[in-house]
């Protein structure tokens, strides 16, 4: 009788083994979960609230420069339009990861300090809340220096400069007429002038089918500057402008201000309705403010 249940403790003990050895074999290693995250990600696409940003916005964001950078060691570099925001990040399997960053340089980049790395299809998505920034990898080689706080001084970002440049020129098109804008109704509307700058509304029509204005604006200033929007509303509610303008001395750029045609709920300029908001200029070299504009269409 003892041998017999000495055999089956024998057994048992074995078939215990068995079972630990099969299941350390099938279970991967941290090192292996974390290597098809590791490298040097760029923007591919970004969404909101479901909605995915295309042409003109999605060239900013690709232009300005918004990277993930993934060290094998699990510490995380976030860089969004020159703002980097350091953390870790954790793998929960082979497609899912938790990511912890800086809880001051998420908020000082105005995003989350807890969000989550997914991978699908072979991009990345980092997931903050009801946005979704889908990233694409790269070449380490191939990643360019954007950095927003080198536009306002340092004179080590010519390589930015020059493309943000060649992006607005892309964008706006001729000097004259209004090219930039499908349907356009000429306005002719003065915004400001000052010893600073000179900006007129030229026009309204759509921007790539989203709803904008085509701004002339003249820098009178010794330095070249940038002019940005600031807190619009379109028919009393918030509403995200975009532009982003930098004009050298002497000169006159044509500019649009555009709205996302999905957020006003509406297409064409019929959604432009009681516009207001600023325009906040800025000295490129100096980095100060410059003169700050009410806007009103």
């Amino acid at each position: 009788m003892n041998s017999v249940k000495t055999r089956l403790i024998a057994t048992f003990v074995l078939a215990c083994a068995l079972v630990a050895t099969l299941a350390g074999c099938g279970a991967a290693s941290k090192e292996e979960l974390s290597r098809p995250f590791v490298g040097t990600w760029a923007i591919d696409s970004v969404m909101s609230g479901g909605v995915t940003s295309t042409g003109q916005e999605l060239e900013l964001y690709k232009a300005m420069g918004v990277y993930l950078v993934l060290g094998s060691d699990n510490t995380l570099l976030f860089e969004l339009f020159g703002v980097s925001v350091s953390g870790t990040w954790d793998p929960v399997d082979a497609n899912k990861a938790t990511v912890s960053f800086s809880e001051s340089e998420a908020a000082d980049a105005g995003v989350a300090a807890e969000q989550e790395l997914q991978l699908v299809d072979g991009k990345l998505h980092l997931v903050d809340g009801d946005d979704t920034r889908i990233f694409a990898q790269i070449d380490p080689a191939d990643k360019q220096e954007s950095d927003i706080g080198a536009l306002l001084g340092s004179t080590d970002a010519s390589n930015v400069e020059e493309t943000l440049l060649a992006l607005r020129k892309d964008l706006t098109g001729a000097a004259e007429g209004t090219a930039p804008l499908d349907d356009a109704q000429e306005l002719d509307q003065f915004v400001a002038g000052d010893a600073v700058c000179e900006i007129k509304i030229k026009a309204m029509g759509t921007y790539g089918g989203d709803p904008g204005y085509l701004l002339t604006i003249t820098n009178k200033a010794d330095e070249r500057i940038i002019v940005d929007d600031d807190a619009f509303e379109v028919g009393g509610k918030a509403a995200d402008a975009v532009l982003l303008a930098i004009v050298d001395p002497g000169s006159t750029s044509q500019e649009v201000l555009w709205f996302d045609a999905d957020e006003l709920g509406g297409e064409g300029t019929a959604a432009l309705e009681s516009v207001s908001g600023k325009l906040t200029v800025t000295g490129y070299e100096s980095g100060e403010v410059l003169g700050t504009y009410d806007f009103a269409a």
